[in-house]
């Protein structure tokens, strides 16, 4: 029962992560494409 219930939480929490994380590179992509491209650019 324990682990069941863990595994159920892990899962949560990866879900939680990837909507965090989906939803900063959703907001950063734009920024990030331009950095990339000014160090790209540099090089």
């Amino acid at each position: 029962m324990k682990d069941e219930n863990r595994g159920v939480r892990l899962e949560d929490k990866k879900e939680g992560w990837v909507k965090v994380l989906k939803q900063t590179y959703n907001e950063t992509s734009q920024n990030s494409q331009k950095f990339f491209w000014a160090i790209w650019k540099n090089c």
